[in-house]
C-alpha cells in the first residue's frame, strides 16, 4: 500500500512539474501602414511615367504597372491608413484618375487607369 501512494505520489508530482513551463506568446497583426500601386491594362499606358498627387501635396512620379503583373511587385507608395486623396496626371498633365480611397493597415489598394 505504502509503494502504491508513494508511485502514486510520483506520478503526480511529475505530470504537475511537466505540465508547468513557460507561456508561449505571439505577437502579431499589420503594420501601421497602407500600400497604394498604379496599374493598367491599357497598353499605351503600361510602363509609363504618371504624377501622383496625395492629399493635394507635390505630385511623385511612378511607373504605371501592368494589371497581370502588380501582384508580385513592390507597392509605388507606402501611406498611413485612413482616408487619401489620390489624383493621377500623364506627362501632359491630363487627369486620369481623382478620387478619395480608404486605406486599410497591412492592405494594398489598386489603382487602376482606363
Amino acid at each position: 500500500m505504502k509503494k502504491t501512494t508513494l508511485l502514486l505520489l510520483f506520478f503526480s508530482l511529475a505530470a504537475l512539474l511537466t505540465a508547468c513551463g513557460s507561456v508561449g506568446s505571439a505577437t502579431g497583426g499589420y503594420a501601421d501602414e497602407g500600400y497604394v500601386k498604379v496599374v493598367s491594362k491599357n497598353p499605351e499606358l503600361i510602363e509609363t511615367t504618371v504624377a501622383v498627387s496625395i492629399d493635394k501635396q507635390s505630385p511623385r512620379e511612378a511607373i504605371v504597372l501592368d494589371a497581370k503583373k502588380a501582384v508580385r511587385s513592390e507597392p509605388h507608395f507606402i501611406l498611413k491608413p485612413g482616408t487619401h486623396t489620390i489624383q493621377v496626371s500623364d506627362r501632359m498633365g491630363t487627369v486620369l484618375y481623382d478620387s478619395k480611397i480608404f486605406l486599410s493597415a497591412g492592405k494594398t489598394k489598386v489603382i487602376e487607369l482606363r
